[in-house]
């Protein structure tokens, strides 16, 4: 097949496109797992890797915000302070390695995750 038939065939078929509500999902497993990581690497004493992971974990949460429109429904201004608040229990977490703020943020955001899910089936 010819590279202008491969685009072709790739534009109309959608091969390898991901749709928003997929990639929000993923959003929030790559979230709940830094958090995860960070809560372990907080354990155990682990700096360096405690930063990595909630740095990775408030990039998640940047990008959850930046796209979180709050005009579109009711409920996402008071979303959005969910996610401003972890961001910043995250900030507090990763300069105190606190593993018991970090699994706070994990709590909170597991049902909007959920709920997420459940909204793209």
């Amino acid at each position: 097949m010819s590279s202008a038939a491969a685009r072709r065939q790739y534009a109309t078929d959608g091969t390898g496109v991901v749709s928003n509500e997929r990639i929000l999902i993923l959003l929030f497993e790559r979230l709940d797992r830094d958090l995860a990581l960070a809560a372990s690497h907080c354990a155990v004493g682990d700096r360096a890797a405690t930063h990595e992971t909630l740095t990775h974990a408030q990039d998640i949460l940047y990008e959850l915000i930046g796209s979180l429109d709050t005009d579109a429904w009711d409920g996402a201004a008071a979303l959005q302070e969910v996610y401003v608040f972890c961001l910043n229990e995250i900030v507090d977490a990763n300069l105190h390695q606190d593993a018991t703020r970090v699994n706070k943020c994990r709590e909170l955001l597991r049902p909007i995750a959920e709920a997420w899910r459940e909204a793209a089936i």
